[in-house]
C-alpha cells in the first residue's frame, strides 16, 4: 500500500505544483494563449479515458494497468521537463493527464481488490489524504523549484518517485488478476473516449473561448451526443461492454454517481468563488487568500481519514453521508450569509465548513459503490464515478465563470458580491441535491470477503 500511496501522491501532486510555475514556464516558452490549456489537457487526458482504463483493470488485471500508467505519466513528465514549445507542454500535459487518471483509478480498485469491505474504509481515506498533501505542500514546492533551479525539474523531480513506486508495485504488489479471457469492446472504447472528449472541450470552452450558441460549442455538443447515442447501441451488442448494461441502475450506484457529480461541483465551484471573493470583494492579496484556503482543502483530507476510521467502525456508509452533505450544505449557506462587510475570518469558517463537509462525503461515497457491484465490475465503477466527479468539476466551474466572467474588473465590490452569491446559489442547489441522493441511497452494511484473491499466476 505504501507504494499505491506513493503513485496517488504522484498523480495528485501535479495537479497542483505546476500552477506557481507556470508564469516561469509561458516567460521562457511564450504562447500565452495556451496558458489555461497547461491545466487543460491534463485533465482533459485523464477524463476522456478514465472510464476504459477502468474497464481495462478488470479485464487484464490492476498490476498490469496501474505498471502501465505509472510509465506512460512519468513518460508524459519528462517530456514535460524538456518541452520547448508550449503546443508541445499542453500535448505532453494530456499525455500526463492519462497516465494520472490510470493511477487513480486502479488504485481505488486495488484497495477494493485487496481489503475486505470494512477494511477499505480505512485505506481509501489514506488515498484522500494524499490529495489533501499534495494539495497542501503543490504549490510552495513548484515555487521552490522553479525559483531555486528550474521549472523543468518539477517534471523531471517526478523520475525517481515513478521509479520507486514501479519497483514496489512490481515486486510488492499480487497479480490481482481476474480468471476471464480478456475481450475488448474497441467500438464502445473509441465511441466513450470520444464523446467525453468532446464534451469536456464544449464545456471548458463554452462562455470563455466561444459563445454558448457559436458552431464550434454546438458542434462539438452534437458530436457528444451523437457518441453517446451510438455507445448506447453499441454496449447492448458488445460481447464485453465497456460499461456494462444495468450499472447505473440499483438502489445505490445512481445515488453514488450524483452524489459525486455534485460534489465536484461544489467543491471546484467554492475553490473558485472563495478566493474570488477575499481578493476582490475583501480585498485581500492573492497570497493571503490563498492561505486562508488552504486549511479547507487540507481539513478536508483530515475529514476523509475520519470518515474512513468511523466506517470501519461501525460498518455503515450512510450515516457518514448524510452528515457530511449536511456539513457541506450548511457551509455554501454560511457563505451566502457573507456580504462586503463580513470579516475575513467569517469567510474562512465558511470555507472550512464546506472542506470539511466534502472530505466527509468522499471515503463514503466510493465504499457504498464498491460495496454494491461485483468483484468484476470495480474499475469499470470507479471510472464511471471518477467521470461523473470530472463532469461536476467541469460544469460547476463553467457556470460559475458566467456569473462572474468580466465582472471583476468593471464592477464594484458590493456588485461583485451579487454576482458571485449568484453563484453560489447555484452551489447551494448542488448541495440540496447531495444530501437528497444521500438520503435515497441503500444503506448496504460492509460486510464480506475482499473483492478479489490474488492470482497464482503472474500478470
Amino acid at each position: 500500500m505504501a507504494a499505491v500511496y506513493v503513485t496517488q501522491v504522484l498523480s495528485a501532486l501535479d495537479q497542483t505544483i505546476v500552477g506557481t510555475a507556470l508564469p516561469k514556464i509561458v516567460a521562457q516558452l511564450h504562447g500565452e494563449e495556451l496558458y489555461a490549456w497547461v491545466f487543460a489537457a491534463y485533465h482533459l487526458g485523464g477524463t476522456a479515458t478514465v472510464t476504459v482504463v477502468g474497464k481495462f483493470s478488470d479485464l487484464f488485471g490492476r498490476k498490469r494497468i496501474v505498471l502501465l500508467s505509472v510509465a506512460l505519466f512519468s513518460l508524459g513528465s519528462m517530456l514535460c521537463g524538456a518541452s520547448q514549445s508550449m503546443l508541445a507542454m499542453v500535448l505532453f500535459r494530456a499525455v500526463q493527464g492519462v497516465g494520472a487518471g490510470g493511477v487513480i483509478i486502479s488504485a481505488l480498485a486495488i484497495v477494493g481488490d485487496l481489503f475486505t469491505p470494512r477494511e477499505r474504509a480505512k485505506w481509501q481515506s489514506v488515498n484522500s489524504l494524499a490529495f489533501a498533501t499534495a494539495s497542501a505542500i503543490g504549490p510552495a514546492v513548484g515555487g521552490f523549484v522553479s525559483d531555486t533551479w528550474s521549472w523543468r525539474w518539477i517534471f523531471y523531480l517526478n523520475m525517481p518517485l515513478a521509479v520507486a513506486a514501479l519497483l514496489a508495485l512490481t515486486f510488492a504488489l499480487p497479480p490481482l488478476q481476474t480468471d476471464r479471457r480478456p475481450f475488448v469492446d474497441w467500438r464502445g472504447a473509441a465511441l466513450a473516449i470520444s464523446g467525453v472528449l468532446c464534451l469536456m472541450l464544449a464545456l471548458t470552452w463554452g462562455g470563455r473561448q466561444f459563445a454558448w450558441l457559436s458552431p464550434p460549442i454546438l458542434a462539438l455538443l452534437a458530436v457528444a451526443a451523437g457518441a453517446g447515442l451510438s455507445f448506447g447501441r453499441v454496449e447492448r451488442a458488445a460481447k464485453e461492454p465497456i460499461v456494462p448494461p444495468g450499472l447505473l441502475r440499483g438502489p445505490v450506484v445512481p445515488f453514488c454517481c450524483i452524489g459525486m457529480f455534485t460534489m465536484g461541483l461544489v467543491w471546484f465551484g467554492m475553490i473558485l468563488l472563495g478566493p474570488l471573493f477575499l481578493q476582490d470583494v475583501l480585498g485581500l492579496s492573492a497570497t493571503r487568500s490563498g492561505g486562508d484556503l488552504t486549511p479547507a482543502v487540507v481539513l478536508s483530507g483530515g475529514a476523509s481519514g475520519l470518515a474512513g476510521w468511523v466506517i470501519s467502525r461501525s460498518g455503515r456508509c450512510k450515516p457518514t453521508l448524510i452528515a457530511g452533505a449536511l456539513t457541506t450544505l450548511a457551509g455554501v449557506a454560511w457563505l451566502l450569509a457573507v456580504d462586503p462587510s463580513s470579516s475575513e475570518l467569517s469567510v474562512d469558517g465558511a470555507l472550512i465548513l464546506v472542506g470539511l463537509g466534502i472530505g466527509w462525503v468522499i471515503v463514503p461515497f466510493i465504499l457504498a459503490l464498491q460495496n454494491a457491484v461485483p468483484p468484476s465490475q470495480q474499475g469499470v465503477t470507479m471510472g464511471v464515478m471518477s467521470l461523473f466527479r470530472q463532469t461536476g468539476a467541469t460544469l460547476g466551474t463553467t457556470m460559475l465563470g458566467v456569473f462572474v466572467s468580466g465582472s471583476v474588473a468593471e464592477l464594484a465590490p458590493e456588485e461583485l458580491s451579487q454576482a458571485i452569491h449568484a453563484g453560489l446559489w447555484v452551489l447551494f442547489g448542488a448541495s440540496l441535491l447531495m444530501v437528497l441522493m444521500t438520503l435515497l441511497v441503500r444503506d448496504v452494511p460492509l460486510r464480506g470477503k475482499a473483492a478479489l484473491q490474488p492470482a497464482q499466476a503472474a500478470s
